[in-house]
């Protein structure tokens, strides 16, 4: 980006530093200034003007922590979900370190005041990232900061990243067309994956020529066709350059069936190592405390409800309230699955799950526990037995994971999840096993922290109605 593009970008990225800050010293003043007010009186063991200047300090070392783990790198992950774990990760982390060190120095303060801070900060953070993303979305529709872009391939790679980069407006680039050197799918309409579907781009026939960019007003070229071999490539990326147009290719290499790999950029050359997957003995210990936790007050919390739910469903249509269902879970164990019943009876129990409300299968109080997702709650009985997670990949039926292959197996090597990143897409309307991205991330970023993001996310999603 050069001249005015290039100087928004760089208020952009300042902007978010400076207000990532400001998030921190509110997460940190905030509960010493309500701790003052409450007392009745203005003495205390840290005044007001030292609370301020170790705020700022320690907001100062937590946006250098956020560089440095790439917070502020131009782009998303999927769904935003890894922006939020590591915001909560590090937050959490600067918190354990500096509010110990607080308390050393000043032992009358209350170590509830510094809890709260522990948990304020990382909300604080998350809170105004959520704000800050619904900003630059504004910035990008407004038509400014944005790189009008075409992606050449006509697969369903080019539509799951046109799809990302619709999501992802920090990136700065707008998916205009899609180019089928082909032609087999000139004239398609590519929608977006998403729930509400409004966004769709349509697919041209090539050859890539100055003139398509000119009459699109396309400066960007995503390369999302996986057949191209080098050569190709680096022809097509040639005549773009003539063209005075920015290039960037998408790679699957990730989606290795033998070994996972980590890429690491050298000059210019991205290149890939197997690594071995590591797994935390402690980060295995929290996750399953925050299961057991978290399932036990949501099933306090929920006894009403789904006992009034139990109810409806018996009225509604002939049958038992609770779905009972075989499903595939770690390391290929079986075990019982329990669901509300949103389905009539005679329907069969072990075919593909319905993709749309409008499915005959599905009853009509159904609809609503299936749109709402409540229809997963007993499942929380599974996470109590240890048989599933809150967070991670779906447990699938035995017919369909007998057909795996090496690379869809590796869903298997945790425990299956009531939600996760595939529940947050669009591409719920897929079958899961197609979709194995979701999983794969998940199972490469797994953490504690992840499973905290994840779980906010998906309160979020719920409430949407979604």
């Amino acid at each position: 980006m050069l001249g005015a593009p290039r100087r928004l970008a760089s208020f952009m990225a300042g902007m978010e530093r400076l207000l990532d800050w400001a998030a921190v010293v509110v997460g940190v003043s905030l509960p010493f200034t309500v701790n003052l007010a409450g007392r009745g009186h203005p003495h205390s063991a840290i005044s007001s003007a030292a609370v301020a200047k170790v705020a700022g300090l320690f907001g100062f070392m937590v946006v250098l922590l956020l560089e440095r783990s790439g917070e502020y790198r131009p782009y998303l992950s999927l769904l935003a979900v890894r922006e939020t774990e590591r915001l909560l990760r590090v937050g959490a982390q600067c918190c354990l370190v500096a509010l110990p060190c607080t308390w050393l120095l000043a032992p009358s303060l209350p170590l509830v005041l510094l809890f709260t801070c522990l948990l304020a900060v990382p909300a604080a953070l998350v809170l105004e990232k959520a704000l800050w993303r619904v900003a630059v979305r504004l910035v990008w529709l407004a038509g400014h900061g944005r790189q009008r872009a075409i992606i050449l391939g006509g697969g369903l790679l080019a539509k799951n990243i046109y799809s990302v980069l619709l999501r992802s407006p920090k990136l700065g680039i707008l998916p205009v067309a899609i180019v089928d050197e082909e032609a087999a799918m000139n004239g398609t309409q590519i929608r977006a994956s998403s729930y509400r579907r409004k966004k769709s781009a349509l697919v041209l026939a090539g050859p890539l020529s100055g003139t398509l960019f000119h009459n699109l007003g396309a400066t960007t070229l995503v390369l999302a066709d996986p057949s191209l071999d080098n050569a190709e490539v680096q022809d097509i990326i040639a005549r773009a350059a003539s063209l005075g147009i920015n290039s960037y290719i998408v790679a699957r290499d990730y989606l290795n069936a033998e070994q996972w790999l980590e890429y690491s950029e050298l000059d210019g050359m991205m290149l890939a190592h197997p690594i071995a997957e590591r797994q935390s003995s402690l980060s295995e210990l929290a996750k399953r405390s925050l299961d057991v936790l978290l399932a036990s007050f949501a099933l306090l919390l929920l006894a009403v409800p789904c006992a009034i739910v139990a109810v409806l469903i018996r009225l509604d249509s002939p049958g038992p309230a609770i779905f009972r269902q075989v499903r595939v879970g770690h390391r290929g164990q079986l075990f019982y699955l329990y669901k509300f019943r949103s389905m009539f009876v005679d329907s069969a129990a072990y075919q593909f799950s319905p993709t749309s409300g409008l499915d005959s299968r599905i009853t009509r109080l159904g609809r609503w526990l299936r749109r709402t997702c409540f229809d997963e709650v007993p499942q929380l009985w599974n996470v109590l037995r240890g048989e599933m997670s809150l967070v991670g990949p779906r447990p699938e039926m035995p017919f369909i994971v007998e057909r795996y292959n090496a690379l869809q197996r590796r869903r298997l090597a945790v425990k299956p999840g009531i939600t996760g990143l595939w529940q947050l897409s669009g591409d719920r309307k897929c079958l899961i096993h197609e979709n194995l991205e979701y999983d794969l991330y998940y199972l490469r970023h797994r953490n504690f922290f992840m499973d905290i993001a994840v779980l906010l996310h998906t309160v979020v999603f719920a409430a949407r109605g979604i």
